[in-house]
């Protein structure tokens, strides 16, 4: 009963209300190949004839808050941060369960978990995992700054940040090919099309040895160019100037 008053709220709200700011394309018809089954996605699938107007707002952030310093990138050293995983559905939905199952073919790579200590089931994980506890701003950016590449395998994600902010600190992304994360990676890293072990072995094998400094300043460069706090804040202001015209 709760649950069917929400979805009524739910679709109350997005039919009477006069703009939709998705951060993504995605978040209004999406058709996902990379989980089993295959899904339609979106408000547009959830909400039939939604006929609400939408403008699509992707997340600002701040590059002078996120950026590297002055560590030296670890050799072969992958990481991702998540939250809520003391339980196995968060696990699998971040994509930690599909990390831990191939660290072991990585001997001599590194696999750091932000929000890792919270796994109750520790006696599987590989001796090159590292579990960490949710980080602090001014810690996860020393943590990122050293690590070469970042894992997003989310098996959905909207609009995530931690790709976002990663990149900032010149982290070679590895994601998922749901939602905005290809988008958000473009030509600049590695794109695991299926929930698929056999597949992500493939991606870390093509990624070992190949980090470069000009890769992952060209990270930076392209969450600067498309995703900064200068450019949300104007389409959000273009978005309540054009409310208030139709007025």
């Amino acid at each position: 009963m709760g649950k069917s008053l929400i979805s009524w709220f739910t679709r109350f709200s997005f039919r009477h209300c006069n703009l939709i700011l998705p951060k993504h394309e995605s978040l209004i018809e999406f058709e996902d190949h990379f989980n089993e089954p295959n899904l339609k996605q979106g408000l547009n699938h959830h909400i039939r004839n939604l006929e609400t107007p939408y403008k699509v707002i992707p997340n600002g952030f701040d590059n002078y808050i996120y950026k590297k310093n002055s560590s030296e990138k670890i050799k072969n050293s992958y990481i991702t941060a998540a939250i809520g995983l003391d339980n196995n559905t968060n696990i699998k939905l971040k994509g930690i369960d599909l990390i831990i199952s191939v660290a072991t073919h990585f001997p001599n790579s590194s696999f750091t978990i932000i929000g890792g200590e919270l796994i109750q089931d520790k006696k599987n994980i590989p001796s090159n995992v590292l579990l960490l506890p949710p980080l602090n701003q001014i810690d996860l950016i020393e943590h990122l700054s050293r690590s070469e590449f970042y894992l997003q395998l989310s098996m959905s994600e909207g609009f995530p940040n931690g790709i976002c902010e990663a990149m900032l600190c010149e982290c070679i992304p590895i994601g998922s090919s749901v939602n905005s994360i290809p988008e958000i990676i473009g030509e600049n890293g590695e794109i695991l099309t299926k929930r698929d072990t056999e597949e992500f072995i493939a991606v870390l094998k093509r990624t070992e040895n190949r980090y470069s400094n000009e890769k992952g300043q060209a990270c930076r460069k392209r969450i600067i160019d498309f995703y900064s706090l200068e450019n949300r804040a104007s389409k959000l202001l273009d978005a309540v100037d054009s409310l208030i015209q139709e007025k």
